[in-house]
């Protein structure tokens, strides 16, 4: 059996972020740490079901990238 529920062609409205927004952190082979967390811009449910009969949403997302460290001997000299 399927479920039903409308489908909206809009993209949802985000309500609300934790307090604790989780950040990936990397060393590089260069000696730079970055961090990297993925956030969700919008999501929609399209008007297709998986195998089971639950609903398949689409999502956009967006890398963000925040450098922590880098070495002094790859910093350039900005006037």
């Amino acid at each position: 059996m399927r479920r039903k529920a409308p489908v909206s062609g809009e993209f949802a409205q985000q309500v609300g972020t934790k307090d604790d927004d989780r950040w990936s952190t990397f060393r590089l082979g260069d000696g730079s740490t970055i961090k990297v967390k993925l956030v969700v811009k919008g999501a929609k449910r399209l008007n297709k079901y998986s195998p089971d009969g639950m609903p398949v949403y689409t999502v956009d997302t967006e890398p963000m990238v925040q450098v922590v460290d880098v070495p002094d001997a790859l910093k350039v000299a900005c006037k």
